[in-house]
């Protein structure tokens, strides 16, 4: 077994501000924009969870040897240069909880070019998570043409990122984000981007090299709708 392994949990609180509602343009995609299939329908697989559950499922993987994360078996997405896959875009009327009259919104990253490996995505309401279904209707595909053998059943999100009214009352900002191993970013009110954080570091100057974690799965709390604070548990795995 790899003494090296590790499976390690961070939870995170951000918060923001009060928000209102406002309404969203239909996005129309460009003509000839072949937009993928629909994957089936599949059968919502609710687990009980909570914070202690996510502890020791993390205790679990530390005592197994360590299997790192595949890429989607696409040949498309493995295709895609960096500015291709730049073209793809989460629908602004497409966000999750948009039409809920939440202080937050998600919108998620698709897989492609550089971004691979998928992360699981799950929604907790009362104590229960229910994964969230790679849906293709979410993105925009821009003039980007789809395989007809593009199939979305395999596919998954590469992140996610959150909006909510931190600037202005009517307005959904971005301000957090994830995506890519173990990388995020976070924004305050009035603030602009900087550099990403890391949720873990390790052997940043050895000789041997540097180890990346990665996030394997991320559990969201829905949010009512005078939260001012938003709770995300990751699973960092290593």
């Amino acid at each position: 077994m790899d003494t090296t392994r590790r499976a390690l949990l961070q939870g995170l609180g951000v918060i923001s501000l009060l928000s209102a509602g406002h309404g969203m343009a239909l996005a129309a995609e460009p003509a000839g924009t072949i937009l993928p299939a629909p994957p089936p329908p599949r059968p919502n697989v609710v687990t009980p969870f909570s914070y202690d559950h996510l502890i020791d499922m993390a205790k679990t993987m530390s005592g197994q040897d360590y299997r790192p994360p595949q890429p989607a078996a696409s040949k498309w997405l493995d295709s895609l240069s960096y500015d291709e896959h730049q073209r793809i875009h989460h629908r602004d009327d497409r966000a999750y909880w948009k039409d809920d009259n939440y202080p937050f919104r998600l919108e998620f990253f698709h897989l492609g070019a550089i971004f691979l490996v998928p992360v699981e995505i799950s929604e907790v309401v009362n104590g229960q998570a229910l994964p969230l279904a790679y849906d293709p209707s979410l993105f925009s595909f821009g003039t980007l043409k789809v395989p007809e053998d593009f199939n979305p059943t395999e596919v998954g999100y590469a992140g996610f990122r959150v909006h909510s009214p931190i600037n202005r009352p009517a307005v959904f900002d971005e301000f957090l984000v994830f995506l890519g191993a173990s990388y995020f970013r976070a924004v305050g009110r009035h603030q602009s981007y900087g550099l990403s954080a890391r949720g873990l570091a390790i052997d940043t100057g050895s000789a041997r090299g540097e180890e990346f974690p990665v996030f394997r799965s991320f559990c969201i709390e829905r949010p009512s709708g005078r939260d001012r604070s938003h709770t995300i548990y990751a699973l960092l795995d290593s």
